[in-house]
């Protein structure tokens, strides 16, 4: 076995990610520099690069590993070492992702999941694709009870593609998820979580803008922003499942998806436990719904879940699965509309309830201030 390394992309790779961390608190302090630091600030700038590229670089040169036709073997680690033995055949899910900006250096971002908890033990930053390719092949060879990369490329060819979205239910799809709202609210909060620490001069401009505003432009800023949230969260779902395919590949489910960030994801078989489906109340106005298979062995309900399906029409949804699952026994039919309309209609209910509950609660305390406040005046 030879010792690699990944490609020297990963040393950007690197480097940005430790940028991405301390990108804060480097804002936050250099808006804090004071009027005689700001001849320091060249040479503050060029420190920071140094050290993270020097760190990044650091983090490359000890990140080594060596395979043969049984196992991979990674080391890493300055002073606090890890090394990592993983056996091909145990290998439960491999994925492959591929940013735009990974392209042009023919590189990928991998992962590679032996316990089947969602927890990679091995995570490369940044492979060449013909690493990546090996890797994988030795893995399908480990794991087929071969004994050479070259008997597999054949079967390879034949991988039957068994489900792929259309454009037009994607966009219908991404059109009724909303979450550019949930994407408003959040920097909202994140707004009013950062308030305290940002400098008095921005806190005072901004506040010098907003009450120097009408109700209706404030208004229009508003509608301004909760449009381009609904822009950005539609987008980031047509980004997210683009050119989305399934594919049956021997004992294996090959799942891809992506517009600028291409994902690739090996799943066996054996890990499937169960299929759910998805249905919120304005995707059944349009009758779409979506499909995810729940993994077995995962400790954690999100890393137990993996899409399956991202959209499909609901007279579909029965033919779709048994096409992507390979099985003929697979129906839905006990999934009536009456159950669905009462299941929404409890749903409904208990947010109501809940809600009035909380104004209850809420108004009792505010009246209990209120009285103490006049009560002390």
């Amino acid at each position: 076995m030879t010792k690699q390394h990944q490609s020297w992309f990963a040393i950007v790779v690197n480097f940005f990610s430790h940028i991405k961390i301390m990108i804060w608190p480097i804002i936050l302090g250099l808006f804090n520099i004071k009027n005689d630091g700001v001849i320091f600030l060249p040479l503050i700038v060029l420190g920071i690069f140094v050290v993270f590229i020097g760190s990044a670089w650091i983090q490359w040169l000890f990140f080594t590993f060596e395979f043969d036709d049984n196992e991979l073997s990674v080391k890493q680690g300055i002073f606090n070492k890890k090394q990592v033995h993983v056996p091909f055949e145990r290998i439960q899910t491999i994925s492959r992702t591929m940013p735009f900006y990974y392209q042009p250096f023919q590189s990928v971002r991998l992962q590679i999941d032996t316990s089947g908890q969602g927890k990679p033990e091995v995570v490369f930053d940044a492979l060449s694709l013909t690493q990546a390719d090996i890797i994988e092949q030795k893995r399908r060879s480990a794991q087929n009870k071969k004994t050479s990369v070259e008997e597999i490329r054949p079967k390879q060819s034949i991988s039957e593609l068994r489900y792929h979205v259309t454009n037009r239910d994607l966009m219908l799809y991404a059109v009724t998820s909303l979450s550019g709202l949930g994407g408003f609210l959040a920097l909202f909060t994140l707004w009013t979580q950062i308030d305290d620490i940002l400098p008095k001069h921005l806190k005072a401009t901004f506040t010098d803008f907003v009450n120097h505003q009408s109700m209706i432009v404030l208004s229009s800023l508003i509608v301004i922003g909760l449009f381009i949230g609904i822009v950005v969260g539609f987008f980031r779902i047509y980004n997210q499942y683009f050119d989305f395919k399934v594919l049956h590949e021997e004992n294996h489910l090959v799942i891809s998806r992506g517009l600028l960030a291409r994902k690739s994801v090996q799943l066996k078989f054996s890990r499937i436990q169960a299929v759910q489906l998805r249905q919120t109340l304005l995707r059944r106005m349009v009758k779409l719904m979506s499909a995810n298979v729940l993994l077995s062995a995962s400790r954690d309900e999100d890393d137990k879940k993996t899409v399956l399906i991202p959209v499909v029409s609901s007279q579909k949804a029965t033919t779709t699965l048994q096409k992507v699952l390979g099985v003929d026994d697979f129906d839905i039919k006990q999934w009536q509309p009456s159950a669905i309309k009462t299941a929404a209609w409890y749903q409904v209910r208990f947010s109501l309830l809940r809600l009035a509950t909380m104004i209850v609660v809420l108004s009792g305390i505010v009246m209990i201030l209120a009285t103490k406040i006049l009560g002390l005046a």
